[in-house]
């Protein structure tokens, strides 16, 4: 047996892994018997090992081990929050990737492309020409009529005011 399938067996017998993977050495241990036996000794320890009585340990012990591990509840959240962003990130990224790869192109034929050509010429022509005559009717009619005069207006009335006539 190789070390991967023991530990998975010791996990097993500890309750340790998924529903799944209990079913899968629950499979292996049917038919090979020395990892039944393995099992089965795991399983004796494991239960021995949860019916033991908790203890309090001392809060020095707890420290010393903290420091030895450096690795608190606080540092365990701030790895891990990130972890979680970064896999978050990239199934969006994976999702958007597979979305533009899958995009079908779309196919026009020459005479399609002519014709949106054509049109597209036309229509700036057509704006050419509207831009043109807009320029020409605020330069020669809205100016002078609707902005000149009223400004000149103004400025007669204010020298009236100011020097008197």
């Amino acid at each position: 047996m190789d070390e991967r399938l023991i530990n998975r067996i010791i996990s097993a017998a500890y309750d340790d892994s998924s529903l799944l993977e209990k079913f899968r050495i629950k499979k292996i241990i049917k038919n090979n018997p020395e990892a039944k036996r393995l099992y089965n000794y795991y399983r004796e320890v494991a239960v021995g090992v949860h019916s033991l009585d908790k203890i309090k340990c001392p809060d020095e012990v707890l420290e010393k081990a903290e420091d030895k591990i450096s690795l608190t509840g606080y540092d365990r959240k701030h790895i891990l929050q990130p972890a979680a962003a970064f896999a978050v990130i990239l199934i969006a990224a994976i999702t958007a990737l597979f979305t533009l790869l899958n995009k079908p192109e779309p196919k026009y034929t020459a005479a399609e492309i002519r014709t949106a050509e054509i049109q597209a010429k036309e229509s700036l022509a057509y704006i050419g020409q509207l831009l043109n005559k807009t320029t020409s009717a605020v330069s020669n009619e809205i100016l002078p009529e609707k902005v000149s005069k009223p400004v000149k207006k103004g400025f007669n009335i204010i020298n009236n005011l100011l020097i008197g006539g």
